[in-house]
């Protein structure tokens, strides 16, 4: 089992921009995208999770 590791708000605003960019679901494209740097630990369900409870729904993304 993995530690979990908390996100920083750097890895927040790379989540957010992510999102805007790539759109809602596709983790592995904003895990891999060289403009956000995220911890080695995320993997795409830790992307998944930490924007379910942060954005709740796709469109509260762009209400913020």
């Amino acid at each position: 089992r993995r530690k979990n590791v908390m996100f920083s708000p750097e890895e927040d605003k790379y989540l957010k921009a992510g999102l805007k960019k790539h759109g809602f679901g596709q983790w592995q494209a904003i895990l891999r995208d060289p403009e956000f740097r995220f911890q080695k630990v995320r993997t795409a369900n830790s992307l998944l999770s930490r924007a379910a409870r942060k954005f709740g729904s796709p469109s509260k993304l762009y209400d913020r």
